[in-house]
C-alpha cells in the first residue's frame, strides 16, 4: 500500500522507519525471559512471577519501561508497561485445557481506559465508568489482530489479555504501550505465543518522520500510522 503526504510517496514507511523500531522493541522484550522457566513451553503450564524484574530503554526520546512479578502475579503473565509516565497494566490467563467439542479458539482481548487514570473521578449523574467507547474498542482489535495468528496450531484453551490503563500523562498514547505490554505479557505466560511482537507509532510533519509522536501533536501530523510486527 502506497500512501501519499504532501506528494511524498510513503511507500516502504516501515522499512524506513518501523522496522528498526520494531526490531529494537522486540530485542528488548526478550530480555524479559529470565531463566528456561520463563521460555516458551509447549507444556502450557502456568508460570510463576513472583520474581520482580524491570528493564528499561530509551526510545523515541522516552523511556519505555517493561516491570513483572509485582502486581497480579496469579495471572500467567502479567508486565506493568511505563512509557514517559503512561502506563498500561497487561494481564494474561489462560485456561489449562480446551472446552470438550470446541472447535475455535476463544481468545479475549480487552482494552480498558479508567478515569482515575488521568486523575479524574466520575461524578455527577454518571458515578460509574460507562460502556466501552470507541477507542477502547479499536484498541482491543489492534491488539487482538497481530497477537491472534501467533499462537500454535491446535491451541484452543480459553484465552484472556486484559490492559487496563492505571496511569495517563495526556502526552503518551497508552494504545502502543498496551500492545508491548501485552506482547510481554504473553512471552512471559508460557502460552504457546510464537512472539514478541512490537508496535510503534509513526507520524510525518514537516517533511519529517517522527517515532511515537506526542499526543499534542496529532492535530498537526500528515500521517498517523501503527504498525505492529514480529
Amino acid at each position: 500500500m502506497t500512501i501519499k503526504a504532501e506528494g511524498r510517496s510513503l511507500h516502504g514507511l516501515e522499512a524506513a522507519l518501523s522496522q528498526s523500531a520494531l526490531r529494537e522493541v522486540v530485542l528488548f522484550l526478550t530480555t524479559l525471559r529470565v531463566g528456561p522457566a520463563q521460555t516458551l513451553s509447549p507444556s502450557y503450564e502456568r508460570q510463576k512471577m513472583f520474581d520482580l524484574v524491570t528493564t528499561e530503554i530509551e526510545w523515541g526520546g522516552r523511556p519505555l519501561k517493561l516491570e513483572t512479578g509485582r502486581i497480579a502475579r496469579q495471572a500467567d503473565g502479567a508486565v506493568l508497561a511505563s512509557y514517559g509516565e503512561t502506563s498500561v497494566l497487561c494481564t494474561v490467563v489462560g485456561a489449562k485445557s480446551a472446552k470438550p467439542g470446541q472447535d475455535f479458539f476463544p481468545l479475549t482481548v480487552n482494552y480498558q481506559e479508567k478515569a482515575y487514570a488521568a486523575g479524574k473521578i466520575p461524578g455527577g449523574f454518571f458515578k460509574r465508568e460507562g460502556r466501552p467507547s470507541e477507542k477502547e474498542t479499536l484498541v482491543s482489535r489492534l491488539i487482538d489482530r497481530p497477537i491472534r495468528p501467533l499462537f500454535a496450531d491446535g491451541y484452543l484453551c480459553e484465552t484472556q489479555v486484559i490492559c487496563t490503563v492505571v496511569s495517563h500523562d495526556l502526552d503518551n498514547d497508552p494504545d502502543v504501550v498496551a500492545m508491548i505490554g501485552a506482547s510481554a505479557a504473553l512471552t512471559l505466560s508460557g502460552l504457546p505465543f510464537l512472539g514478541p511482537i512490537a508496535s510503534c507509532r509513526v507520524g510525518y510533519k514537516d517533511g519529517a518522520y517522527i517515532l511515537n509522536p506526542r499526543m499534542s501533536d496529532y492535530g498537526d501530523l500528515d500521517l498517523d500510522l501503527v504498525v505492529a510486527g514480529t
